[in-house]
């Protein structure tokens, strides 16, 4: 399945960073967990195999940077 930016991802990309100072940072799934084979991440919330495995237990500080990786691929992406 080719990857899809909904506009729902783009506006909770949008928020998440915006914001910037929530103790609880929001995870980017969608329920849409297929890998991209060309792109190397899912097709639904854009993160790469280890940043979905590495999500649980990360701090608030390295999920902002995942958010802000999944905001650079949605730039480049369009």
């Amino acid at each position: 399945m080719p990857t899809v930016i909904t506009p729902a991802l783009v506006a909770a990309c949008a928020e998440v960073l915006a914001t910037g100072a929530q103790e609880i940072v929001p995870s980017p799934c969608i329920s849409v967990c297929r890998m991209d084979r060309e792109r190397g991440w899912c097709s639904g919330c854009l993160r790469t195999l280890e940043e979905l495995r590495e999500w649980g237990r990360a701090d608030s500080a390295r999920k902002y940077a995942v958010w802000g990786l999944i905001s650079q691929r949605i730039d480049n992406f369009q």
